[in-house]
């Protein structure tokens, strides 16, 4: 019964959200949002913490307050988005996004070499890989799941819907790897923070964070481009426009730690450049600066 429940609450709520008008959703998102930012104390105050780090004076507080009001809402908007997902056609997915050049993905695709796409958890992000992935080529990417079999069944198809084969993030290199191999492109959030273990130190920010170096591992082992796309949204969340970065190759020389880092490096510049472009698209909840920088989280 409570399975039942589950599917049958997601496929009214994916057809309703989906109905909705525009000025609607948004007013809904602003509401929610507003609500969120005055019950979630925890998290405004770990994203004025790594807004501060980053930007320290050179952003005002009222533009730093605006920011992650802006957040709250792109937060719940992107609920909308995942749950409009469920019904929405392909067709109205490629007409909701604009790409602001396609000259950078046509040049790697005219090559005929694997491509890696990387992104951060930037504007409308769970249009970014769906999009890609239909209009241009089909996707493995890693998600993180919920160890609820009805709601990961529900993920799993609103995703293959359009092109993508999500992969689990626990023991997610064993599955690239056999996804490169089978001839497939891969889909990889980088921008968050990482243990000792798993991310090595790159400058972002000014700052020595981890960042993750899946994606550097991946493409220097088959010879993949790796390619920085990202979504920024609209001021009222109706249109969304993909950036594409400057694709590269990962260098082959005889020092294999250098040329991951160094390309580990290039998705960390692409990243922040991203953010500096447009900061409140990105998602500053997350405690970015944590594994190197912990103190800042602590708050009075």
């Amino acid at each position: 019964m409570r399975d039942w429940m589950l599917k049958r609450l997601f496929s009214l709520a994916s057809r309703l959200f989906h109905l909705l008008p525009p000025k609607v959703l948004l007013g809904l998102a602003k509401a929610i949002g507003a609500l969120l930012a005055r019950l979630d104390n925890k998290r405004g105050k770990d994203a004025m913490a790594n807004l501060n780090f980053a930007y320290g004076e050179s952003l005002s507080q009222e533009e730093k307050e605006r920011i992650i009001k802006r957040c709250y809402v792109s937060l719940v908007y992107n609920v909308f988005d995942f749950l409009r997902l469920g019904v929405m056609s392909q067709e109205e997915l490629l007409s909701s996004l604009e790409v602001e050049s396609e000259e950078p993905i046509q040049r790697v695709l005219q090559e005929g070499r694997p491509v890696i796409i990387v992104t951060a958890h930037y504007g409308s992000w769970e249009l970014a890989s769906l999009f890609i992935g239909l209009r241009y080529l089909p996707l493995a990417i890693v998600g993180r799941l919920f160890d609820d079999a009805v709601i990961d069944e529900m993920i799993f198809k609103t995703r293959e819907r359009f092109g993508i084969t999500l992969v689990n993030k626990n023991g997610a290199m064993r599955e690239l790897v056999r996804a490169l191999k089978a001839g497939k492109n891969l889909g990889i959030v980088v921008d968050q923070n990482t243990s000792d273990q798993e991310g090595i130190l790159v400058d972002f920010f000014g700052k020595r964070v981890r960042h993750t170096p899946s994606a550097s591992i991946l493409a220097r082992r088959f010879g993949a481009y790796i390619l920085p796309a990202f979504v920024k949204s609209s001021e009222d969340y109706t249109r969304h426009t993909i950036c594409f970065d400057e694709p590269f190759l990962v260098e082959r020389s005889e020092d294999m730690e250098r040329d991951i880092l160094e390309a580990t490096q290039r998705q960390a510049q692409a990243t922040e450049k991203i953010i500096r472009e447009k900061p409140d698209d990105w998602f500053w909840f997350h405690r970015r600066f944590k594994n190197q920088y912990e103190e800042i989280y602590r708050h009075e």
